[in-house]
């Protein structure tokens, strides 16, 4: 990939979402910034709020609404159903895109274009967490590159983030 496109595509993000999405894979941070600019044009007032989580990062959203067991006991507080290791934001291989309000504050409301929002990520090569059959994650987009999650955990913890991205093609 042309790094100099890729540098002029991150440009034209804001600087919260440079900071963000250099710690993301190559291929997927290309992916992810056209579909946040091309969002953008069609007038979708979104940001990138989250890419690369440590596991202990995810370990402590996946306890959000959970026992000390795991056990689910405040659905509405639940933000995971997967622990660090499991999560392709563990690999710097996901972002979340979400809207922000009038108010420029973080809006994950139903009201908000989200199918187009999707359908712009999917035009881009990416998967989009809007159509998962179990938990609709319409702020999520990945790339795996052709790995499975169990792969790249097994990267992971032979060789380290550097080992999961030499893998994804």
């Amino acid at each position: 990939m042309n790094n100099l496109f890729l540098a002029d595509l991150i440009n034209k993000l804001t600087k919260d979402e440079q900071e963000k999405i250099k710690h993301l894979h190559p291929v997927f941070a290309k992916m992810l910034a056209e579909t946040l600019l091309q969002a953008r044009d069609e007038k979708l007032n979104v940001y990138l709020f989250q890419g690369l989580r440590t596991f202990e990062e995810q370990d402590k959203l996946f306890a959000k609404g959970r026992n000390e067991k795991g056990e689910i006991v405040d659905k509405r507080k639940v933000v995971t159903y997967v622990k660090g290791g499991h999560s392709w934001h563990n690999y710097g291989l996901a972002g979340d895109i979400v809207f922000k309000d009038k108010n420029n504050r973080w809006s994950w409301r139903l009201s908000h274009n989200w199918q187009l929002l999707g359908e712009i990520g999917k035009d881009n090569g990416l998967t989009w967490g809007g159509d998962f059959r179990s938990f609709k994650d319409r702020p999520h987009f990945q790339y795996t590159g052709g790995l499975n999650i169990i792969e790249a955990l097994i990267k992971y913890e032979k060789g380290g983030l550097e080992k999961v991205w030499m893998a994804v093609i």
